[in-house]
């Protein structure tokens, strides 16, 4: 660096902004020939851990190895380390061709940007965490990072690129979002994307990525997310906002967009777990959800939203691949893919995906370049199952194509769930394939537009890309898997599955579960309803009720009307006829009872003493009494004894004589 440069560095009225100008002109007398990928400028302020271990300010062109703020064409910013960069100039609008932390083996970096507009025109060369042992961290507490096309710069030498996250085995990637921090996308993320190998469960040392946004901060690509490999945590919180498949938001036409982008693969490797948590008022936004082999958990809370449309235009998504399944796949040795979805405390997961009118042309997976009129596909949501084109020229070979593995949605307390089109319950080809919509307490909301228990539609293209549509018959096919209701009874009312249309059931599996709750005779339950008021297509093929146990004299009653599925409780406890409160004994109360009423006619009740149901209070009814007498609950047998007759009958003498006597001396005091 020259001495006019440092002299100007050392002046206490240098800023951030003048560093700019300084490497900016720097670049200008540089040179240097212009490369076909980027020359990095590394970094090298010495805390006392070596170079690049210090924290220092990005602008300033002595942190850089050359003496040059790696900005500009074919410049990019290398933090390797263990150091930490910072950008917080609110003046500063730069932009690079790529980004590296962490690149080479066991080393780490950091970018944190405060404020101020950083945009990486070349996200080929952009990767946190790149070799074994390494760890890349990039925070945004604030300002704007975008990757994208520069004016002037073009798309650099790999165009638009998805960045890297945790590369290959050993490596860390962390990405933070903060306050109202802003991403833009013209591509996406790859995570673990050096990861090509499936592995069993459990295995150590994958990849390690995590995503954390909070406050108002947002992140908006035009294309998405594939989790090839490792173990991915994702939390999304405050009003935080994710969308994938537009790079301004969920249907801004000033967002790039294409079609078939803006999907989230959770899991395209086994071995592969994804742990994602949207709370709050945090919102997810996407055009489809896959989840090929790993396993999953998705837990929506507290006011959090996650929702599958159409992102780059609005309404429904229609393109052929944006098919959103959970638990495609099992393997032999890896076992089988997991989803459990989890939504509570009034979070939100909403689905509107009606996969069938549009394509990519020359895709040989997608037969028609626009769709078909006559194309019924798995549009909606597949709970374990499912295939990515959902037509080919192979009909039924292809639509049994995999075999499932486990899929679990949990609906719970205020929390709602919403497909538009149909759900399907197990598309899987396996009997081992499991998938279940579990539904606790009165509190759901739960609509589907259909709902398919266990069975897949037969049809098959015929005559190529021009041809034509052609359904089996039987249209259905049954899948040997289990698909599962699972309602589980919280208090005298449940929430009610709405169904639009059509309820297909008859391959699907019931299971009635109490928590807490004792339901008593009349108790009447509405599983689901249909729109369509004969939309109720067969009866469960098996009902489970081995977790709702009843009380003595009670027993379920499964009722399924042509739009209505309804579960009942019938039969109660049978109360002896002379214990007139019904509360379980025939004692001294009961006794009361009758005395009080003695001698009443034609209008007499169970409860004043009438036990044989004559309308009338008499001598009968006292027989029927000390017949049926059990006095209290009680351990003691004297005061459980039943009376002989002819002490009863002296007792009954006594009773009425003093209950004459008694009404005489109230007449006589009337008068």
């Amino acid at each position: 660096m020259s001495t006019s440069l440092k002299s100007l560095h050392r002046s206490p009225f240098t800023s951030r902004a003048v560093y700019t100008i300084l490497a900016v002109f720097a670049l200008l007398l540089s040179g240097r020939t212009t490369p076909s990928f980027a020359q990095f400028g590394i970094w090298s302020p010495d805390n006392g851990g070596g170079a690049g271990s210090g924290t220092g300010d990005f602008l300033d062109p002595n942190n850089w190895d050359n003496g040059v703020v790696p900005i500009g064409n074919n410049r990019a910013p290398a933090i390797r380390g263990g150091g930490t960069v910072i950008l917080d100039d609110p003046n500063a609008n730069i932009d690079t061709e790529g980004l590296h932390l962490g690149d080479d083996p066991n080393t780490s970096g950091t970018l944190q940007i405060d404020s101020g507009s950083l945009t990486v025109y070349d996200a080929a060369s952009s990767v946190l965490g790149l070799n074994a042992g390494s760890e890349g961290t990039l925070i945004l507490n604030g300002g704007n990072l975008q990757f994208g096309n520069v004016d002037g710069n073009g798309p650099g030498s790999g165009g638009e690129k998805d960045l890297v996250i945790a590369n290959v085995p050993g490596t860390t990637g962390r990405l933070e979002m903060h306050n109202d921090a802003v991403l833009r996308s013209f591509a996406g993320f790859q995570f673990a994307n050096g990861s090509s190998s499936d592995v069993a469960q459990g295995t150590t040392g994958l990849p390690a990525i995590t995503v954390v946004m909070d406050g108002t901060s947002q992140v908006s690509m035009a294309g998405g997310i594939t989790l090839r490999g490792g173990n991915m945590s994702m939390n999304l919180s405050n009003d935080a906002e994710m969308t994938l498949g537009n790079s301004h938001g969920p249907a801004d036409p000033n967002g790039q967009f294409a079609v078939q982008n803006g999907h989230f693969n959770v899991g395209a490797r086994y071995g592969a777990t994804a742990d994602i948590v949207v709370e709050d008022n945090a919102v997810f936004n996407l055009d489809a959800l896959y989840n090929e082999k790993s396993e999953l958990t998705l837990t929506v809370r507290d006011n959090g939203e996650f929702n599958i449309f159409n992102t780059a235009t609005g309404g429904t998504e229609t393109d052929f691949g944006m098919q959103s399944y959970l638990s495609r796949e099992s393997h032999g040795t890896f076992g089988p893919s997991s989803s459990i979805v989890t939504l509570e405390g009034s979070g939100k997961f909403t689905v509107d995906s009606q996969a069938q009118t549009f394509s990519v042309p020359g895709n040989k997976d997608h037969v028609f370049p626009n769709g078909h009129a006559d194309l019924i596909s798995t549009d909606g949501l597949i709970l374990s199952g499912g295939d990515l084109y959902p037509i080919t020229y192979c009909g039924q070979a292809c639509n049994g194509r995999y075999s499932g593995g486990e899929a679990l949605v949990d609906v719970k307390d205020s929390a709602e769930f919403s497909v538009v089109q149909t759900l399907w319950i197990n598309l899987g080809s396996r009997s081992s394939s499991t998938a279940t919509l579990k539904i606790t307490g009165p509190d759901a909301t739960v609509s589907v537009g259909d709902l398919v228990m266990g069975e897949a539609i037969d049809q098959e293209v015929v005559g190529g890309p021009t041809g034509s549509v052609v359904f089996g018959s039987p249209l259905w096919i049954t899948r040997p898997g289990t698909a599962t209701l699972h309602s589980v009874i919280t208090g005298s009312s449940h929430s009610i599955i709405q169904v639009t249309d059509e309820a297909r059931i008859s391959n699907g599996e019931l299971v009635i579960e109490l928590d807490g709750y004792s339901p008593v005779s009349g108790d009447s339950f509405t599983l689901l309803q249909t729109g369509n008021s004969s939309g109720v297509d067969g009866e469960f093929k098996a009902v489970d009720l081995s977790l709702a146990p009843l009380g003595s004299g009670l027993s379920w009653d499964l009722a399924y009307n042509a739009d209505s599925v309804v579960l009942s409780v019938i039969g109660g406890l049978l109360f002896a006829t002379a214990d007139f409160d019904e509360d379980g004994d025939v004692d001294a109360a009961d006794l009361a009872a009758w005395d009080t009423n003695f001698g009443l006619t034609g209008s007499a009740a169970k409860s004043q003493g009438d036990a044989d149901l004559d309308m009338d209070v008499s001598g009968s009814d006292f027989l029927t009494w000390q017949q049926e007498f059990t006095g209290p609950a009680s351990t003691d047998a004297s005061i459980n004894a039943v009376p002989e007759p002819g002490c009863f009958l002296l007792a009954l003498i006594g009773v009425l004589g003093a209950g004459r006597r008694h009404r005489e001396l109230q007449a006589a005091i009337s008068s």
